[in-house]
């Protein structure tokens, strides 16, 4: 992908203090759930936006995360896994299609040694979910993460 987007919180002196109050592995686990619930925000909107046809497209759509053991880093992507995603974001030029395992194509009830695609404009879905959900995304993430860390800090009190 061309153009990357990456949204990075800062200013949550609150929240990194009582995250550093527990231990690394509730930590990285409660910063992972926020990630998760805030990427869902974008998903959701990604979802209603996606130009639906068979409904491949919109249902590929989810949130991947994962931590990476030597660094402790906690990163949240969302994704659309349908093969023709990127060409439905970013259209596609004309182009010429050719059989790739035959001498011809049928098209419109004719036999066709290439036929010329127009191509496709750009139907972009992903970026605006962003543009749109950026704000709501960070504010889950930190309803998300205060009630977590609550609850943690209780249950260390507790045990």
């Amino acid at each position: 992908m061309a153009d990357d987007a990456v949204v990075k919180i800062t200013g949550l002196a609150e929240l990194q203090k009582s995250l550093a109050a527990l231990p690394a592995r509730i930590e990285a686990n409660v910063v992972r759930g926020a990630l998760k619930a805030g990427a869902q925000v974008m998903v959701e909107e990604a979802k209603r936006q996606v130009p639906v046809r068979s409904g491949q497209l919109r249902d590929s759509i989810h949130v991947s995360s994962r931590i990476t053991k030597r660094t402790g880093k906690v990163t949240g992507n969302v994704v659309a896994r349908a093969r023709h995603a990127h060409l439905v974001e970013f259209g596609t030029a004309a182009h010429w299609i050719k059989p790739k395992s035959r001498k011809s194509l049928f098209v419109a009830g004719l036999l066709r040694a290439v036929v010329s695609h127009p191509g496709a404009r750009p139907r972009p879905f992903m970026r605006p979910a962003l543009d749109r959900g950026w704000q709501p995304a960070i504010d889950r993430f930190a309803e998300y993460a205060d009630k977590r860390v609550a609850k943690e800090i209780e249950k260390a009190r507790k045990g």
